[in-house]
């Protein structure tokens, strides 16, 4: 139970002309995964739902392919060799970002949440489980996040600690921001249905 069908077959184009083409459909790609992973686990989402009602952090928040395509767009035109990137989705829940970037060819593709009612259910060794605010996420090049936290002092300093701990030269994608106060987010550049922040890298 949980694990999602792989109905995929996907390659890839090269970039032509500073335009990135894909021989497939993303938008039907992520409609499809999404689909297939709420039906898979609709029950244990239902029940952290339950669980998170009194807490800091949100049970689940549904991510629509409006959302997500976008910024895999975004990360494809940018890393076109995706073999080559290691990828951490934020306060995952059910890793069906992660998976989307495996299928994608990412070099490594995880996801940091904290619920055990999530990572219980990963069978496929892709949660990692931690806390935002202790963890160092110098290792990945891409970070992604959507809203995770639903505390907004807490998410502020979130927010701080990714931005601190992430490599100089990796990239965060922060959708769905509900106005963050952190003196940070300064730094992010909004793209409509998401944020994006490319920490500098230090100078030789």
């Amino acid at each position: 139970m949980g694990e999602i069908s792989q109905p995929f077959s996907i390659k890839l184009k090269t970039m032509t002309k500073k335009v990135f083409k894909l021989d497939f459909d993303l938008e039907k790609l992520v409609d499809s995964m999404l689909a297939s992973a709420y039906e898979s686990v609709q029950y244990k989402i239902q029940q952290a739902i339950s669980n998170a009602k009194d807490s800091k952090l949100y049970g689940y928040i549904p991510t629509g392919a409006y959302t997500l395509v976008p910024i895999i767009q975004n990360i494809l035109e940018n890393n076109p060799d995706l073999s080559k990137i290691k990828f951490m989705d934020i306060g995952c829940g059910y890793p069906i970002i992660p998976k989307i970037m495996q299928i994608l060819n990412c070099k490594e593709a995880k996801g940091l949440e904290i619920q055990d009612i999530y990572v219980n259910l990963d069978r496929s060794n892709t949660l990692i489980k931690g806390d935002i605010l202790k963890y160092n996420f110098k290792e990945y090049d891409i970070l992604y996040a959507y809203n995770p936290i639903r505390d907004q002092n807490l998410m502020d300093k979130g927010l701080e600690r990714i931005v601190k701990t992430m490599k100089p030269g990796a990239t965060f994608y922060f959708a769905n921001a509900g106005g963050p106060k952190t003196e940070v987010f300064k730094l992010f550049k909004g793209y409509g249905s998401y944020w994006k922040y490319i920490k500098p890298k230090k100078l030789n």
